[in-house]
């Protein structure tokens, strides 16, 4: 009976430590969506790695950059109507995958896929990949 106990208690300690990992990551991110909202580019920032990459289609146009010096164009931009869900975010050990959609950003819809590094304790986006969609 000791050996079933003793691995509910693993399990459950795995499961709460998986919960915090979640809500880390999702701290991480915040800095993101609450800079895309405000128009805010040095919060938005603040959830990245310096050398972050972006890669996308704006129009029928790929864009490939660095995502800190692409954010620059968000400045006093706001959009306090963004709508943000997040879909999903699978995580293997230091890293993770977030899928976001931004609903009503600039005039359009976005699907991010975040890449999460967990470095020196902190969680930061070193990857993001999206598409756009036109708003319905």
């Amino acid at each position: 009976m000791a050996n079933n106990n003793t691995s509910k208690a693993a399990s459950k300690t795995n499961q709460n430590d998986q919960i915090d990992i979640y809500y880390a990551i999702t701290d991480a991110i915040k800095p993101y969506i609450e800079g895309a909202r405000a128009g805010n580019t040095e919060l938005l920032q603040s959830a990245f790695y310096a050398n972050a990459t972006m890669t996308g289609i704006m129009g029928n146009e790929l864009m490939h950059a660095n995502a800190i010096e692409s954010f620059e164009q968000f400045e006093s931009k706001p959009s306090p109507t963004l709508r943000v869900h997040i879909a999903s975010i699978d995580i293997s050990g230091s890293v993770a995958v977030a899928k976001i959609e931004f609903d009503e950003w600039m005039g359009m819809r976005y699907t991010d896929f975040l890449t999460l590094v967990k470095y020196n304790n902190i969680w930061k986006i070193s990857a993001k990949v999206f598409d756009t969609h036109a708003v319905d």
